[in-house]
């Protein structure tokens, strides 16, 4: 079961593998502008985003932190790596989890050159081919544990109260069998934008979902703390 808990540590923020192979479909194409391209100044959108990120002190007693994402990463994912890759930062908040590592939670703040720009990829990211990709990525690494047989995966849209300009999320239910036991590991995601900024969060927790009130929440934290920075 630890190495199972350890796969929540892989998942699409922090990485879930470079398969170019994917099967989802074409991203939806962004939107045409004419306008001139602002002039950024990308130490300072670094700064904003770390800003904007959640901290150990935004999480109840007994979780801790353990590192942080790497940057730059490429999901296999098409729609998902298309949004992240216009950013003009990234920063990933450190890993926070529960002490037996059944619980975790991914945040990653990243910034674009105008709100244009951060509504295409809001678009992209939001698309249901990229929920779809995550599952598919995300089962790949549960399915190379030893002893692991999937189960039909469930993926759905899921709902949150208003934080930052949009919010918007979805469900992925991975069930498993392993040494005769009939487990799952459910991941919420959810999708914040406020303004030029979008906040990505991924709950990964085994047996059940994450406590709904922990999680929205956060949300909610994360959305209000994004608009502060870039105000």
């Amino acid at each position: 079961m630890r190495r199972l808990a350890l796969v929540l540590a892989t998942i699409a923020l922090a990485g879930c593998g470079g398969d170019s192979g994917s099967s989802e479909q074409p991203a939806p194409a962004a939107t045409e502008t004419a306008t001139p391209t602002p002039t950024v100044d990308k130490a300072a959108d670094k700064s904003v985003a770390r800003e904007a990120a959640l901290k150990l002190e935004d999480f109840p007693a007994g979780w801790i932190e353990d590192g942080g994402g790497g940057e730059d990463v490429d999901t296999g994912c098409l729609t998902y790596d298309q949004a992240t890759g216009k950013a003009t930062a990234r920063v990933d908040a450190p890993r926070f989890k529960t002490s037996d590592k059944a619980t975790q939670v991914l945040t990653s703040v990243h910034l674009y050159v105008d709100e244009a720009a951060a509504e295409d990829a809001f678009g992209l990211l939001t698309a249901k081919q990229t929920r779809q990709c995550f599952a598919e990525k995300i089962s790949g690494e549960v399915a190379d544990q030893e002893g692991v047989e999937i189960g039909v995966i469930k993926h759905e849209p899921l709902s949150f109260d208003p934080t930052g300009d949009a919010v918007e999320g979805g469900r992925v239910t991975i069930p498993f069998e392993t040494s005769g036991r009939s487990l799952a590991i459910t991941l919420d995601l959810a999708f914040i934008r406020a303004g030029r900024g979008i906040s990505l969060m991924v709950f990964g927790k085994l047996l059940s979902p994450i406590e709904a009130t922990l999680r929205d929440d956060l949300v909610s934290t994360s959305g209000e703390r994004l608009a502060d920075a870039l105000a």
